[in-house]
């Protein structure tokens, strides 16, 4: 008898796990759609679609619309029901749809949200254990990814201008703070590492809390803030570890390996394929190599003579002295998610520009390849921004 109730109090407990999980998905999906919400209606933002299918490059308005609803109307649902699996569904099925009609919606939180919220409500055994090996997994290659020169010279300390700023000259501050950003991918590496140790998940969670509070205030004080739709990915990020690894771990609530579905699927996607990143062999932002600063960037460069001010939806007042407009300010500014960093969406997007120009063959997009880990110099392939098609 005392047995069987404390099988029904533990289900009972995990039920209401998932349903707070989901909750917590929903509602971080529901901020960032509210955020970007111009990069699902083509019709209103310059930067063109990369579609995985050519055929679904093209929707009409209201069907943009249509879909747009949808998927708010369904996670509102979940918020309110979380363990729904219709509206789960729907929220699979447009978010599967927006993908393969533009690549650069495939953002690693939405794939992280979209994951979450499929997993706790299709899978009831095994689901808290797989969303267990994903946050961990998360932290550990989000913080492997970091380590590169790029990162160390350039992205951390942008990152951390609005509380410092090195000075010319040397200093024992500057040198201490410097040793600091050292450390920075080992101490979010270490979370995930520690996030798989029963006896270190508290010490992890604290870690996951001081990380969090740093990067809110960084993005936070900064003037920019051009990339607000982070905010909820990092505030979601943390109550999943602070619901799924705070609270004293049971011999039955440890991370297990096993070889059920989502937790094999959580292994694919989230432990192992993310290392396929580090021989370019994987996109970087189904990696987690978000502010890593090795990823790929681009810019346009206009000819000389290219009148910038006339360029819809304001793009001329990010054009530079070079006359260079960089696709992460541009897509940032137009509709609020940062472009995604491979190639063909840069090729394909940026040709969105083309009609507003009045010199088109002087137009062109450069492209930064890669940084090898131990350098910030990058090589650079420049392409005619409105004759080529991309590879």
């Amino acid at each position: 008898m005392g047995g069987a109730f404390e099988i029904e109090e533990g289900d009972s407990g995990s039920v209401r796990d998932r349903a707070n999980i989901v909750r917590v998905a929903s509602i971080a999906f529901l901020c960032s759609l509210a955020l970007s919400w111009r990069a699902y209606i083509p019709s209103l933002r310059i930067f063109a679609l990369s579609p995985v299918i050519d055929a679904l490059g093209s929707t009409p308005v209201w069907a943009d619309w249509s879909i747009l609803i949808l998927t708010v109307g369904c996670l509102c649902w979940l918020v309110v029901t979380p363990l729904q699996r219709a509206p789960a569904l729907g929220v699979l099925a447009c978010t599967a749809f927006w993908v393969l009609q533009d690549l650069l919606r495939f953002q690693p939180y939405t794939y992280m949200y979209v994951f979450t919220i499929v997993v706790a409500v299709f899978f009831s055994s095994g689901s808290l254990n797989a969303l267990k090996i994903m946050v961990a997994s998360v932290y550990l290659w989000g913080g492997v990814h970091k380590i590169n020169a790029t990162f160390f010279f350039k992205t951390f300390p942008s990152l951390i201008e609005p509380f410092y700023t090195f000075p010319t000259e040397p200093s024992l501050v500057a040198a201490l703070i410097a040793l600091a950003i050292f450390l920075v991918p080992l101490f979010e590496a270490a979370i995930g590492l520690l996030l798989f140790f029963p006896r270190h998940r508290r010490l992890a969670t604290v870690m996951a809390l001081t990380m969090l509070v740093v990067v809110l205030a960084c993005l936070g004080l900064d003037r920019e803030a051009w990339n607000l739709i982070v905010w909820p990915w990092n505030v979601y990020l943390f109550l999943l570890v602070f619901r799924l690894f705070y609270k004293p771990a049971a011999v039955d609530d440890r991370i297990r390996f096993r070889l059920d579905m989502p937790t094999l699927a959580t292994i694919a996607l989230f432990t192992v394929a993310p290392a396929f990143a580090l021989i370019g062999w994987m996109h970087s932002y189904p990696a987690f190599k978000l502010y890593s600063g090795n990823t790929k960037r681009a810019e346009v460069i206009f000819a000389q003579d290219e009148n910038v001010a006339h360029l819809p939806n304001n793009l001329g007042t990010l054009v530079g002295r070079a006359q260079t407009l960089s696709l992460v300010d541009w897509t940032a500014h137009e509709f609020g998610l940062v472009v995604y960093p491979e190639s063909y969406v840069f090729q394909r997007g940026a040709k969105g520009l083309c009609p507003y120009l009045s010199d088109r063959r002087q137009a062109t997009l450069r492209i930064y390849d890669l940084p090898v880990f131990y350098s910030i110099d990058r090589t650079h392939q420049d392409f005619p921004l409105c004759k080529t098609e991309p590879n």
